[in-house]
């Protein structure tokens, strides 16, 4: 099991958050498991408080890039100093069309 798998587990199981221990896996390799992510994207949609969203959705960042996931309020829930360090990675769009003619490059 890769770094992602193991820490997306770890918040799929409700076992608390490890704001350290995220950080240092988001540099890990993209790692994709559909059934591992739509788990925590059911989660996520079934929690009723702010609260019970925040491992589901930290799992699913690690298995999927931010802009692909539905959108919630996870920051509340955090550290002032661990949202802050969210922020961008939430904000962050896809690697594809950010530099001058990367659409004509991308049509052709």
């Amino acid at each position: 099991m890769t770094k992602r798998l193991v820490l997306a587990r770890h918040y799929l199981d409700g076992k608390g958050v490890a704001w350290p221990g995220f950080q240092a896996t988001l540099a890990a390799p993209m790692t994709h498991d559909a059934g591992m992510l739509e788990e925590a994207l059911s989660l996520l949609v079934a929690a009723r408080e702010p609260a019970e969203r925040l491992g589901p959705y930290l799992a699913a960042l690690l298995l999927e890039t931010p802009f692909r996931l539905p959108f919630v309020d996870p920051l509340r829930d955090l550290p002032v100093e661990a949202g802050r360090q969210l922020l961008p990675i939430l904000a962050r769009g896809p690697d594809v069309l950010r530099q001058p003619g990367d659409a004509d490059a991308w049509a052709a």
